[in-house]
């Protein structure tokens, strides 16, 4: 269950992207790190929409949503990961003690992104729960793709 403090900075964090999307559409240049909140705000709405889609299968008919549902497992496990991020790379930004600029920032993040990448392919958990571990797995997936195309305009959903 997602805590308080968790939604609500990850609400905040989608404000902010939302209104990076509008300032960059004035033709004013982006930070790095600004960009990366533009493409998670993105990258979280399309997964919300698959979820959503799946939400109504499931008011229709249960069971058969449940039989078709990797699609929705793999959206809310890749939509976690990048919750994580995006509350992550918030906190670092609106931080009144962070004295780190937000090229340093992004390279901050782009190392911990492959770093976790990284642990995830090489630790990674095995439950008696075959659910967990398709949601382990498909995080793990996501957190690769991310750090593969951290640094590129390449689309993580």
């Amino acid at each position: 269950m997602e805590n308080t403090l968790t939604t609500d900075i990850a609400a905040t964090a989608q404000e902010l992207a939302l209104q990076l999307t509008a300032t960059s559409k004035t033709g004013a240049k982006l930070s790095k790190v600004e960009s990366l909140h533009i493409r998670l705000a993105e990258a979280v709405e399309g997964y919300d929409k698959v979820l959503a889609n799946w939400a109504a299968k499931f008011a229709s008919d249960p069971c058969y949503a449940m039989e078709w549902g990797m699609g929705a497992l793999e959206a809310a496990a890749s939509r976690s990961v990048l919750t994580q991020l995006m509350e992550a790379s918030f906190k670092r930004m609106t931080d009144a003690d962070e004295k780190r600029t937000h090229e340093e920032l992004f390279d901050l993040f782009q190392d911990w992104v492959s770093t976790e990448a990284m642990r995830r392919a090489t630790q990674f958990k095995q439950s008696s729960s075959p659910m967990s571990n398709m949601v382990e797995q498909y995080q793990t997936v996501m957190w690769a793709k991310i750090a593969r195309n951290f640094d590129t305009n390449m689309p993580w959903f």
